[in-house]
C-alpha cells in the first residue's frame, strides 16, 4: 500500500483544553498558490481551494475556527494560534514558514470533555478516508452517529464546512474530502493517561 504523506502544506492549529490546561494541535493539509518566505503574512499567501475560488489562508483559517469554537467550552478552552509549515514532497520533513495568532475562546456553555476525543469522517475525492479529531471538545458521546442522522448543529455545521465546494482542507491523499460519513465519540486513552496519572 502507497504510503500518503502530509502536505503540500500544513497548518498546525494550536488549542488549549481543560483546568489543567493541556496544548493540543490539529494537523491540517492545504496547498497555496505560490510558496511564500519565512514570515510572510497569513494575509498576504492564498489557499487553494476545491472550486479555486481565491481565499487567504487567514481567512481560511478564521472561518475554520468559527466552526470550531462553537465544540469548545467558553470557561477554558482557547484556539491559540497557527503555524504554517511547508512539507517536502513524498516526506514527513517540515519547513517552518509563518505564525497566525488566533487568541479565540470557545462558546460553548457546557463543560470540557477532559480527555475525551471526537472524530468526524469524511470520503475524499480519490476514495480515500479522512479524519478530523477533536480533543477535549464539548458534549461527546459514545458512539458513532452518521452525518445523516446529525441533524442541525454545530457538528453537521462542521462537517459541511469541511466538505464543501469552497473549502480548502486537504486529505494525506492531496485530495477533497466531499462527502460527510460519521462523528464517533469517546476516550482518547493517551489524553486520559497525560491527564490522570
Amino acid at each position: 500500500m502507497a504510503t500518503n504523506f502530509p502536505g503540500p502544506y500544513q497548518i498546525d492549529l494550536n488549542y488549549t483544553c481543560g483546568d489543567p490546561a493541556l496544548s493540543h494541535i490539529m494537523r491540517l493539509n492545504c496547498d497555496l498558490d505560490a510558496d511564500p518566505p519565512v514570515g510572510t503574512d497569513f494575509s498576504f499567501m492564498n489557499v487553494i481551494t476545491r472550486d479555486l475560488s481565491a481565499l487567504t489562508l487567514d481567512a481560511a483559517v478564521d472561518a475554520f475556527v468559527a466552526k470550531l469554537i462553537p465544540l469548545f467550552a467558553s470557561a477554558d478552552a482557547t484556539i491559540d494560534n497557527a503555524d504554517l509549515w511547508k512539507v517536502q514532497e513524498g516526506t514527513f520533513v517540515r519547513e517552518y514558514r509563518s505564525s497566525y495568532d488566533i487568541s479565540t475562546a470557545g462558546t460553548h456553555a457546557g463543560a470540557t470533555g477532559l480527555a475525551s476525543e471526537k472524530i468526524f469522517t469524511f470520503r475524499t475525492l480519490e476514495g480515500n478516508i479522512m479524519k478530523i479529531y477533536l480533543e477535549e471538545a464539548v458534549g461527546v458521546i459514545n458512539t458513532a452517529v452518521t452525518y445523516a442522522s446529525l441533524g442541525a448543529g454545530v457538528e453537521q455545521d462542521l462537517f459541511d464546512y469541511v466538505a464543501s465546494p469552497s473549502a480548502w482542507i486537504l486529505a494525506r491523499d492531496t485530495s477533497y474530502p466531499w462527502f460527510p460519513l460519521k462523528y464517533n465519540g469517546g476516550q482518547n486513552e493517551s489524553l486520559w493517561r497525560k491527564r490522570y496519572r
